[in-house]
This record gives structure tokens, C-alpha cells and sequence, in this order.
């Protein structure tokens, strides 16, 4: 059934029937009996359509389902988890390097959880859905779990198309996301603007090797003129062993030659105007990325602001996840 929708412009919007649990052969997801637990030191229970994992605190399992998503696709998973009793544990969905974390708040009563998510195309990054629980004390129960295709549709006014955490005015244009899922949109990591991910994401961005990166695609039908971007970089310990390196801010017109413009090691803001030698242009790319030395750091807010050629009427970017 097509009754499961969202559409988000500054707050998340999500509705859907009761019948979407329903199995009425548009769902998905393989049946319990051919999900294989893997990452376990907790006791993992399944029973028809449901899983129970029960363990003493610190205990964790993971259940990985066979491959059937397609690359470059976008799905919405839902289920219902619940927690028995005096228990503690966080739930955690994901697929390839994108994860969720849900704290479950009301025990002993069922909590449906939502999440949309786009396979990665990257060949090396794993296809399999995987759900589990972590840190768990007492026991968890996940079931009826189902997945739907979805199609993007983003804010369109001509040949202007805006998606979630974009706006544009009169000689101005911003691209801000807060990449914190518990203040975001359904869509996590679902913008127009991201072009490659290849870092792990989890509630936020996180870098935990060398080499990765996120790279971001302004484009525009008209010229930017000038831009300035900033993140926020939320966690570096650099008492941490593992915390030697930098997240590096690089900008490109065509992909392929990169400018550093800014770097930093620590938590606060990563800021930097673009050269003024890289406009006018329609399109930049704007890249985060570690160096070649590990490290663990997270960063959430991203922020891209343009001055342009536009003397149009305000458009707020809208996107639209619908069923297929």
C-alpha cells in the first residue's frame, strides 16, 4: 500500500497506516529465518517473525539479512522493538556505512522505529541490511520488520530544484544540515547536495580511518559568485591514541583538481571563504576528508553559503519520500 510518506522542510513529517505491517506482498524484507546473527555475545532467540536478544550488560548481537537491496536505491525500514522490564540496551539499524542508533524510552510497550536510508553503489561497502542491539542488559525484542522501495522528489520552481536544507533569496543561497539524526529529518543522510559518502554514519558523521570523505555538489542553474562554508566539528579526543589526524576542507570545480582551503584537530568550527579565483561558476564541490593518518573525530553541521545571480521570488527546498 502506498500510505507511507514523509515530507520535510525544517521538521520531519512522517505518516503511515497500521496495514503497512500487513503482509500484503509489497514487503521486502526476507523472512526471520533467513537473517544470520553475526557480532554476538548476547543469546539471540528467533521465534516466526521476531528475534529476542537477552544478555548482561555490555552484551551486543547483530542480525544480517541476505543480500537483496539494490545498489543506489533508496528503501524506508520499519519494525517494532521493545524492551522487557528493568532493561537497557540501544537498538541499532543500518546498511553498509549507514547506521542508526534508537533508545528505546518506554519499556514493556512496542516503539515503532522508521528508518530511510540509500544503498551505497560502492562496490566494496556491504549490501546487507543489519539489525541488532547493543550494550544490552535484560532482553530486546525486534519484529515485523518490513522495507518499501522509495522514490526522492525534491522542490522543483523551473529548472530550480531545491531538496531538504536548501533555501534561496534574492542573491543568496544556503545549504545547512545538521547531521545529528536525533534533530534531523527521517532522511538522515537523503540530501540532493551529498554526492559521495564514504565514511561511517551513525546519528552523525563519523571518522574513524584515514582516507575517508564526504563530498557535496552545489550546483545551481545560475552563477555563484562567491561562498564560504563551515562545519562543526563535535568530538576529538586528542588524548585518544587513534586521534592523530585532521579534517581537511578541500574545494573542486570539476572533481578532479582539489584545494585545501582549511584543516583542523579539534573540536569547534571548520571555516573557510572559497577562493575568489574559483568563480563565477554553477557547480563546486565542496569535500571533507581525513588525511592519511587514522583518526576519530565527528562532525555534524555542514553549512554552504553562496552569494548568486537570482533576483527571483524565496524557495524553500522541500523533499518528498514516497513510496514506489
Amino acid at each position: 500500500m502506498k500510505c507511507i510518506s514523509a515530507v520535510l522542510s525544517g521538521l520531519a513529517v512522517l505518516c503511515f497506516c497500521a496495514s503497512a505491517f500487513a503482509a500484503d506482498g509489497k514487503n521486502l524484507a526476507p523472512s526471520i529465518a533467513e537473517w544470520t546473527v553475526s557480532g554476538k555475545s548476547a543469546e539471540v532467540v528467533k521465534d516466526g517473525e521476531s528475534f529476542c536478544i537477552t544478555g548482561t550488560k555490555g552484551c551486543s548481537a547483530t542480525m544480517a539479512s541476505p543480500a537483496f537491496l539494490e545498489p543506489g536505491k533508496t528503501y524506508v525500514l520499519l519494525l517494532k522493538a521493545k524492551r522487557d522490564g528493568d532493561t537497557s540496551g540501544v537498538v541499532y539499524t543500518g546498511c553498509g556505512l549507514i547506521g542508526r542508533n534508537w533508545y528505546i524510552k518506554n519499556q514493556d510497550e512496542w516503539t515503532t522505529l522508521v528508518n530511510y536510508f540509500t544503498v551505497s553503489s560502492d562496490a566494496s561497502v556491504n549490501k546487507k541490511l543489519i539489525i541488532g542491539a547493543n550494550d544490552v542488559s535484560g532482553k530486546t525484542t525486534i519484529k515485523n520488520i518490513v522495507v518499501f522501495p522509495v522514490q526522492i522528489t525534491n522542490t522543483k520552481d523551473g529548472d530550480i530544484e531545491l531538496g531538504y536544507g536548501e533555501a534561496l533569496a534574492k542573491g543568496a543561497y544556503t545549504d545547512f544540515h545538521n547531521a545529528d539524526w536525533s534533530k534531523e529529518w527521517q532522511g538522515g543522510c537523503i540530501h540532493r547536495t551529498l554526492d559521495v559518502l564514504k565514511t561511517f554514519y551513525s546519528t552523525e558523521f563519523f571518522c574513524g580511518q584515514a582516507n575517508n570523505e564526504v563530498i557535496y555538489k552545489e550546483s545551481l542553474p545560475f552563477n555563484m559568485n562567491s561562498a564560504s562554508v563551515n562545519v562543526v566539528i563535535s568530538y576529538y579526543n586528542k588524548d585518544d591514541y587513534y586521534s592523530k589526524g585532521v579534517l581537511e576542507l578541500y574545494v573542486s570545480k570539476d572533481k578532479q583538481n582539489w584545494t585545501k582551503i582549511a584543516s583542523r584537530n579539534e573540536t569547534g568550527n571548520l571555516s573557510a571563504e572559497v577562493p575568489a579565483s574559483f568563480f563565477p561558476t554553477k557547480t563546486l564541490y565542496v569535500r571533507l576528508a581525513t588525511g592519511t593518518e587514522p583518526t576519530i573525530l565527528y562532525f555534524r553541521y555542514y553549512k554552504f553559503s553562496a552569494k548568486v545571480d537570482y533576483s527571483g521570488k524565496d524557495i524553500k527546498g522541500e523533499t518528498k519520500l514516497d513510496i514506489q
